[in-house]
């Protein structure tokens, strides 16, 4: 069986690792000429890491982010302690930690597993047929590929999801995100220490602000989530 991926971020890497596991082809397409360094902070709780490492795709991300004991809420203008948790518990009852780091890393650490002839980069799907036997979809460069499943993990603006189902304009749901990137010597009030404590300046209630270690150590990532109504988008994606 083999399975096309159109996209090649974590989503459909972390898919290609895991159909690997269960003996399933895939084939990732990525319209990006190479993998670059883009992105920003993120944290895996402990089911994603649990998830990650069942597929194999975690060696890297371990060596390269921050793991994660204790986070603090502070006081943006005086850096007074607000709070504070512990991820002791969790850690006892899962067996597995919290960890921060750079979205490159984790990109880094789902492609190093896959063999090369499993991604391909500058492939850009513009066309896909289905038969009764087979589904194929053609790339920009004239190029056409079949298996016996396409999976769209081509992100926000899928082409795959356009080809289905035809322009569809984006439904705002809500939620406002502020993302940054600061140097890390130059963030204060944002900073991992280390003794695994996570500081994240408290801006208001209405906000939740994290920070995360970047891909060389040396960048942090403030970042605030505003709550708005809950919506659902009607088709989904996987992140890419």
């Amino acid at each position: 069986m083999r399975v096309i991926i159109a996209g090649g971020g974590t989503g459909g890497l972390a898919t290609a690792l895991a159909l690997r596991k269960v003996g399933i082809d895939p084939l990732v397409l990525e319209r990006a000429p190479a993998f670059s360094a883009i992105g920003a902070g993120l944290g895996l709780q402990v089911n994603a890491m649990k998830a990650l490492t069942y597929i194999g795709g975690d060696a890297h991300w371990r060596q390269t982010c921050a793991r994660i004991d204790v986070a603090e809420q502070r006081g943006l203008a005086d850096d007074q302690l607000i709070s504070a948790s512990t991820y002791d518990a969790q850690v006892r009852k899962y067996g597995e930690h919290y960890y921060c780091g750079h979205r490159a890393d984790l990109l880094a650490s789902l492609l190093g597993p896959l063999p090369a002839e499993c991604v391909r980069t500058g492939s850009r799907v513009v066309g896909l047929e289905e038969t009764p036997l087979d589904v194929r979809v053609q790339l920009d460069t004239g190029e056409e590929f079949s298996g016996d499943l396409l999976v769209g993990a081509d992100g926000l603006r899928s082409q795959v999801r356009t080809l289905l189902f035809g322009e569809q304009e984006a439904r705002f749901t809500g939620v406002v995100v502020w993302r940054g990137l600061n140097a890390a010597c130059q963030s204060a009030r944002a900073v991992l220490r280390e003794d695994h404590h996570l500081a994240r300046p408290a801006t208001s209630r209405a906000a939740v602000p994290a920070a995360a270690p970047g891909a060389s150590g040396q960048r942090v990532q403030p970042e605030c989530f505003r709550a708005g109504r809950r919506g659902a988008p009607r088709i989904l994606d996987c992140l890419g």
